[in-house]
């Protein structure tokens, strides 16, 4: 009878992705396995393994710096955006963001946010009423109640599919004006009727939640 080979002996296959995060993270015993993997592959697969190492490290190192974020609501004018993680945004930019703020208007804490970065530590916001100013230009109305009439369409699907309930009107209270504190900025969305620095709901967003500097794709 012929005995099959021990799973543990020295010719058992090694998956290339287990190589592949040796290579990363130098996990003991990693250059043996490397040795291993190179003595029972063929010539070609041999040839490519520059490739693939080449590729893999290409796509490791950009998800470590890069992210792609969909945007699904109307509140800026942008579906599509790249993270530039760990950047800081300039005013005026657009700053993607950790949601800390209250469940309302479709976002809840934990959430990604892209807004525009309106103001910075230093700048003064004053408020008329429910009318705000940044240094002397205007920043919009806060209104009194949150609209339902604007939906994207992810949101609208996903409210017909039963994945997400439908979004209603709500008091909003304004911020308060005043200058904007260290580590802190005031955010704006592009649509005069997006949940924004405007009302205490989100306030003055902490830059210690910041993931970096968003570009708009389209």
């Amino acid at each position: 009878m012929t005995t099959a080979p021990s799973p543990q002996g020295p010719h058992q296959p090694i998956a290339l992705t287990t190589l592949l995060v040796d290579l990363v993270t130098r996990r003991p015993g990693w250059d043996e396995r490397w040795s291993r993997y190179k003595a029972t592959q063929p010539a070609i697969a041999r040839r490519r393994l520059p490739w693939v190492i080449a590729l893999f490290l290409a796509v490791w190192v950009t998800s470590q710096h890069l992210a792609i974020g969909f945007v699904t609501t109307q509140s800026i004018d942008a579906h599509l955006v790249l993270v530039l993680k760990g950047t800081t945004p300039k005013k005026g930019e657009l700053v993607a963001f950790i949601y800390t703020g209250q469940d309302i208007g479709g976002h809840s804490p934990g959430d990604g946010i892209v807004k525009v970065l309106a103001g910075i530590p230093g700048d003064r916001i004053e408020r008329s009423g429910r009318d705000f100013f940044l240094d002397g230009h205007p920043l919009g109305h806060a209104k009194e109640r949150s609209g339902v009439a604007k939906k994207s369409w992810t949101t609208r699907k996903l409210e017909e599919l039963g994945w997400a309930k439908p979004l209603k009107s709500v008091p909003l209270q304004a911020s308060e004006g005043g200058v904007i504190p260290p580590g802190h900025v005031w955010v704006q969305g592009t649509d005069r009727d997006a949940l924004d620095s405007r009302y205490a709901a989100m306030g003055l967003v902490p830059v210690n939640t910041f993931l970096g500097r968003a570009i708009k794709i389209f």
